[in-house]
């Protein structure tokens, strides 16, 4: 119950009773607004009667103008706490932002991994900066360092294994760009989930810092990659799967890499997913297996072609004890391979570079030259579909044999896979 005894001296300012808490109040009509109005001044035991008075007289002419104290004081109490985080925004620093940008996209694990990582070899000691300090000129600068580091590092290793009397091959001088193109990549992401935050109605940055890479010409386009296996390249590498069946064969590369590569050229699966198949994803008797860890997180089911078939077959006769993966880790059958070492070998003994995506890219463009439609092309790729009607129509493993055999029949004929 609350209570109001009235000052002795000045109308309209009172001692306001509520449970067990006494305070000065002043309770008076509003001008223009056609109500009463209560505006707390403060604690009996703070606030002496003269300054209560005196504040009592401030909050009763106010209300007499048509200005209510409650709506200025929260109006003031707004302002301050805009203040405070104007001063927060302007000093968000990159590893703030980091944890944001994390915390908003909730990316799979392997990439959560990938970023933090290349964030933290990269721009340490910038974490504890300021975005809005991070200028142009850092990054123009920052991105030849970390072109000059990998070279160097690259450089190291291949002269320790010329002394070593190893193939240095894949370890030739990189000039860096890779490295550098991922982790501004990474960079550029982080700083657009956070740019737009409003700062006095204003966005924290009008622009990305990063976008003078593009600007300046001096980052790739991160499509820029475009490199796929000619017809001779193949042969070479068919050719090499042939010599590695051979019982005689000495070469370095193992049957596991053999199988690995084949099965990412003939589906054009992503290195990822083809690691993480397990003998659950694969079926026999329905001729079909699964990719159920991609990138757009949606299972992919495949058809068993016979080549396809002919590897998961000679996978099971190779399958260790205890493996729930097609290609089990060598240390622990229970983990899939990391199969890192896998494209160093076979690269050394082909003599010449190509990565995953290059077998990826090799899949569409014989896709393409043989006339298949680019959508089927796309979902054979899984690739997410582009349009509100694609989203309605559900691709099925016997929808895609055909586009899977025909590329087949194409990278086989002139080539027998042996069992």
């Amino acid at each position: 119950m609350t209570s109001w005894v009235k000052d002795s001296s000045l109308k309209g300012l009172y001692k306001r009773t509520q449970g067990d808490s006494v305070v000065w109040a002043v309770k008076a009509r509003q001008k223009g607004a056609n109500k009463v109005v209560s505006v707390t001044l403060g604690r009996i035991e703070l606030m002496s009667t003269a300054t209560a008075r005196a504040k009592a007289k401030v909050a009763l002419a106010k209300l007499s103008e048509g200005i209510n104290p409650n709506e200025e004081r929260a109006e003031v109490i707004k302002r301050k706490r805009k203040a405070k985080e104007s001063i927060k925004a302007r000093s968000l620093s990159l590893e703030e932002a980091l944890s944001q940008y994390l915390t908003l996209k909730q990316l799979k694990p392997k990439t959560e991994k990938d970023l933090k990582e290349t964030i933290n070899r990269n721009f340490s000691d910038w974490l504890s900066n300021p975005l809005l300090e991070l200028t142009r000129e850092m990054v123009m600068e920052r991105f030849n360092t970390i072109k000059a580091r990998v070279k160097r590092n690259r450089d190291e290793v291949a002269q320790r294994l010329i002394s070593q009397g190893k193939n240095p091959t894949t370890y030739k001088s990189s000039d860096g760009v890779g490295e550098a193109q991922r982790a501004f990549r990474y960079l550029a992401a982080v700083i657009r989930s956070v740019m737009n935050d409003e700062v006095n109605g204003e966005p924290l940055l009008s622009r990305n810092p990063v976008d003078v890479l593009g600007d300046k010409k001096v980052r790739k386009s991160l499509d820029a990659r475009e490199t796929y296996l000619n017809e001779s390249q193949l042969q070479d590498l068919f050719d090499l799967v042939t010599q590695q069946a051979h019982p005689q064969y000495t070469g370095k590369v193992k049957k596991n890499d053999i199988d690995f590569v084949l099965l990412l050229a003939i589906t054009g699966m992503r290195l990822e997913e083809v690691r993480q198949i397990k003998w659950s994803d694969v079926d026999f008797s329905a001729d079909i297996f699964k990719a159920v860890d991609t990138k757009n997180r949606r299972t992919h089911t495949l058809p068993m072609t016979d080549a396809t078939r002919k590897i998961f077959e000679r996978r099971r006769l190779l399958k260790p004890e205890g493996s729930v993966y097609v290609f089990p880790g060598i240390k622990d059958p229970s983990q899939p391979a990391s199969m890192s070492r896998t494209f160093e070998r076979v690269k050394a003994e082909l003599g010449f570079d190509f990565s995953s995506h290059d077998l990826r890219r090799t899949f569409a463009t014989i896709a393409n030259e043989m006339g298949v439609d680019i959508n089927k092309i796309g979902a054979a790729l899984n690739h997410k579909k582009r349009n509100v009607t694609a989203g309605y129509i559900q691709t099925t493993a016997n929808m895609l044999r055909e586009t899977i055999e025909t590329i087949e029949t194409v990278i086989f004929r002139k080539w027998e896979m042996p069992d």
